[in-house]
């Protein structure tokens, strides 16, 4: 399946693995923050942006900071009511939810079968 993912999804997926790598204990902080902090902004966001009707680069450039910055407060009060703080699973929870976007954006897309129409997947 991750054969299919577009080059979008990859890169989101690849974002959410590197951001979850550099908030383990030990990674020095500019790399943490340069990292992590791309993906909070981005992440998850840019995965769910595929699956809307959007027309241009701008508009979809908008809306994935607008729906990342979104999907962090919301991870982040939720985690707050259960009990759970920190930055990794703030980002654990947002991860999942980018590679979920990812996924969804790579299963509306067209497989293409031998002969070359393409089905749909």
């Amino acid at each position: 399946m991750i054969q299919r993912l577009t080059p979008i999804g990859r890169a989101v997926t690849l974002g959410a693995l590197a951001a979850l790598v550099v908030l383990l204990p030990g990674v020095p902080a500019p790399l943490r923050v340069a990292v992590a902090g791309v993906f909070f902004v981005v992440g998850p966001g840019l995965a769910w942006t595929f699956a809307l009707p959007l027309e241009g680069p701008i508009e979809r450039g908008a809306l994935a900071v607008a729906l990342s910055l979104t999907l962090d407060v919301l991870v982040a009060e939720a985690l707050l009511f259960a009990g759970l703080t920190g930055a990794l699973p703030a980002a654990a929870v947002l991860a999942a939810i980018a590679v979920t976007g990812a996924f969804v954006e790579a299963r509306r897309q067209p497989v293409a079968t031998p002969a070359g129409e393409p089905v749909a997947g």
